[in-house]
């Protein structure tokens, strides 16, 4: 029977069973009674000295079981590779070099300096790539994960491997669209032929990855202006586009007839064949919204569907592990992955080195597929390769034994969850001081820097960590999560509001609150030709605005000096051109954007940001009479962490929204007013 590091069951890798061992010596095998007998055999086996497993690029004919498969057993989820189960520590982008594209407006850049492991070998690529996995073993990984240099996947390690489903003339933010064209799911059937099908007898593959980060949020994998969403930009397509066909047979799906969609959408037209003229259709409920995001789970059906019949006519061999969500993704989205993937891949980055269990554990309840962790990772600002952690996640930490302390905290953390697969953390080298040349990013996120060179507290914890997981994961419980948390998934989150009573009605009045000019403010996408500006007179305060592309503008007053304890409705009166399309947001002390792990509010308040339903200008002075009970808490702004309460007590600001699109003009804001009346 062969029963080396491949064959045993290899909960991790070789040294970091010898620690069981070493324990067991010191401390008499009835410390380790709550760990599996079968545990305990097979590092006895594993230590004794017994015969390797299979050579490097063992094929089909000499592994009884070659693929890899998804194995639930008593301790939760493991992969399974013959009588192997393991559970995958992996690292990103390991490569032997940072190379640069031979254009002189990157030189300046690259003189800074750039990763080099490579040149100690004598530009011996197996070299290089023998000398890694053995690296990486000795830390206690046993995967390379995503965007590895070939010759490493060539090793006798396991790995998972990107594919970057899409037409390839698409950028980035364009990858899911027009997915219902015949163009691209040609181009998905050539690059499952070309890129997949040559690995499909791998032996080592634990399988494909489809895509990255896909812009499920319309441009980006995060939420950013709900206004560009996939539904809007599926819209925005020539009326014969197959997308936008399939999306206006979606739309008669929902709505039996055209009254019925005029109840929950703000549209001029009058008629189906009218509306298939305008690129634009504002929600006015929140029917409206929850059908931009079912449409986003309509684009994922396509897309997941199409790329797995693709791999599984050329690789029927390997596993699928999902699509590395970049946050959270709209629930319909999920949904359609769950019907496809055998894995769910989540990239969580977390400043905190706090795991999101309640986002871990909901996708399992929703999806009933276990969860790789695909991306994590801190930097420092003490780091030994110059680099200023300008791009990127927003992970930065001062030192790097902080950086190691999360990484204890977050691999010991996540192991303990018994639908977790693993973790691959990203990524193995620093990136250049000079920013990488695709993206720009200069983090320290490598676990040796530009010089080939460990940061050795975090080696010592990634090590003394994986020693410590065999442990961990023998004494898991097989308990599953069951119950999905539709309020925390975050799509509609309605506001609980401060209780009051309010100690009176607020009114804030240009002629009775004269503002300094420096806190009337205005936050514009000023890339996409957005602009604007407050004006204070006495009878209003006047945002001159000019709308293009992009996500538009705001315009905001501050609050801060009010007391609004307890304050249940709002009361605005305005003038602005008629048909222009209006949002008011609330925004509490210490509000930015999603992600932070620190947002510091005052009085109570915690850094979230509310949005009331959207209202249109009549073209004359009007007054606006809104509930506050009716707000939502953002998911584009603020903290996303936070109690759920809109702390009117500890309001920053009210801001003006003007969505993209809307051409120039003048909103006059006459008097804001707060009141503790409440909802009739």
């Amino acid at each position: 029977m062969c029963c080396g590091r491949n064959s045993a069951i290899e909960l991790l890798s070789k040294h970091a069973l010898k620690s069981i061992m070493t324990t067991v010596a010191k401390r008499g095998k009835s410390h380790f009674d709550s760990v599996p007998q079968l545990v305990f055999f097979w590092a006895l086996l594993i230590l004794s000295g017994c015969q390797t497993g299979p050579s490097p690029r063992a094929t089909s004919s000499t592994a009884t079981t070659p693929f890899i498969t998804v194995a639930h057993t008593s301790n939760g989820y493991f992969f399974r590779r013959g009588t192997n189960l393991f559970y995958s520590l992996g690292v990103c982008v390991v490569i032997p070099e940072e190379t640069w594209p031979d254009q002189p407006e990157f030189a300046k850049r690259k003189a800074l300096g750039s990763y080099d492991g490579f040149s100690r070998f004598g530009s011996d690529t197996q070299a290089w790539a023998r000398a890694t996995a053995a690296r990486l073993e000795s830390w206690g990984f046993n995967t390379a994960g995503a965007w590895c240099s070939e010759e490493l996947y060539q090793q006798s390690i396991y790995h998972a491997r990107v594919v970057w489903f899409s037409e390839p003339s698409r950028k980035n933010e364009d990858r899911l669209i027009d997915v219902f064209t015949p163009d691209y799911e040609k181009a998905v059937e050539q690059i499952a032929r070309e890129e997949v099908a040559p690995h499909k007898d791998d032996p080592w593959l634990i399988g494909w990855f489809l895509n990255n980060e896909l812009p499920w949020y319309g441009t980006h994998g995060w939420p950013e202006d709900p206004n560009h969403s996939l539904f809007d930009r599926y819209l925005e397509l020539p009326a014969d586009a197959p997308g936008r066909v399939e999306l206006f047979r979606f739309l008669h799906e929902h709505y039996a007839d055209f009254a019925a969609l005029q109840t929950d959408w703000d549209t001029p037209a009058g008629t189906w064949e009218e509306l298939e003229t305008h690129p634009v259709l504002p929600p006015k409920s929140r029917a409206a919204k929850r059908l931009k995001y079912e449409w986003a789970g309509r684009v994922a059906d396509r897309y997941f569907s199409m790329c797995v019949a693709s791999i599984r006519r050329h690789d029927p061999n390997h596993l699928i592990l999902g699509c590395r969500f970049a946050v959270k993704p709209p629930r319909a989205v999920m949904e359609a992955l769950a019907k496809y993937t055998d894995v769910v891949s989540v990239n969580m980055y977390s400043k905190s080195g706090k795991v999101d269990l309640g986002y871990l554990r909901d996708t399992y309840a929703l999806t009933k597929k276990p969860v790789l962790i695909t991306e994590f990772s801190w930097r420092a600002t003490e780091n030994r390769s110059g680099d200023n952690n300008t791009e990127g996640a927003e992970v930065t930490v001062d030192t790097q034994a902080e950086r190691a302390e999360r990484y204890r905290a977050f691999v010991s953390t996540i192991a303990k969850e018994p639908y977790i697969m693993g973790g691959h953390w990203f990524q193995y080298m620093d990136q250049p001081p000079g920013g990488r040349w695709i993206d720009g990013e200069d983090s320290d996120y490598g676990i040796v820097d530009i010089h080939d060179r460990s940061y050795e507290k975090l080696v010592g914890a990634i090590t003394e960590t994986h020693q410590l997981l065999p442990s961990i994961l023998a004494r898991r419980a097989n308990t599953l999560p069951v119950s999905f948390d539709e309020e925390a998934w975050g799509e509609f989150l309605t506001a609980r509001v401060a209780p009051g009573p309010m100690a009176a009605p607020v009114q804030l009045e240009p002629g009775h609150d004269s503002l300094p000019s420096d806190q009337l403010i205005v936050h514009q996408d000023d890339a996409q030709g957005n602009k604007a500006s407050w004006e204070q007179t006495k009878d209003a305060w006047v945002l001159t605005y000019e709308t293009a592309s992009g996500w538009g503008l705001h315009g905001d007053l501050p609050l801060e000096q009010l007391k609004l304890q307890g304050a249940q409705d709002l009361e605005i009166e305005l003038e602005a051109p008629a048909g222009l399309q209006l949002q008011v947001f609330l925004q509490e002390t210490g509000d930015g954007p999603p992600g932070h792990q620190v947002y510091e509010g005052q009085h109570g308040a915690d850094g979230e940001s509310y949005e009331l339903p959207q209202f249109t200008a009549t073209g004359a002075r009007q007054v606006v009479h809104l509930h506050l009970a009716d707000a939502e808490r953002r998911i584009y702004w603020g903290n996303q962490g936070g109690n759920m309460i809109l702390d009117t007590q500890g309001l920053r600001a009210i801001s003006f929204l003007i969505r993209s699109g809307q051409g120039k003009g003048q909103l006059r804001i006459y008097r804001v007013g707060f009141t503790g009346v409440g909802r009739n």
